[in-house]
């Protein structure tokens, strides 16, 4: 967790230790991963589709020779 803290207060220049309880802290970080795992999901989902699209295209550009 010190790790945490420290990349944050160096991110913010916010001094976390003395402004938030480490409950509330543990749940802001908490929230910010969840986030963090959605974002990655919907990259990872965004780029099967364009993978899938570049297929598509590729597969009707053959064709039309």
């Amino acid at each position: 967790m010190n790790k945490k803290i420290k990349l944050i207060e160096e991110l913010t220049n916010f001094n976390v230790i003395k402004n938030i309880c480490i409950n509330c802290l543990e749940k802001l970080i908490h929230e910010r991963e969840e986030n963090n795992n959605i974002i990655q999901k919907e990259k990872e989902q965004i780029v099967i589709n364009l993978d899938m699209l570049n297929n598509e295209v590729e597969s009707e550009e053959f064709s039309k020779d």
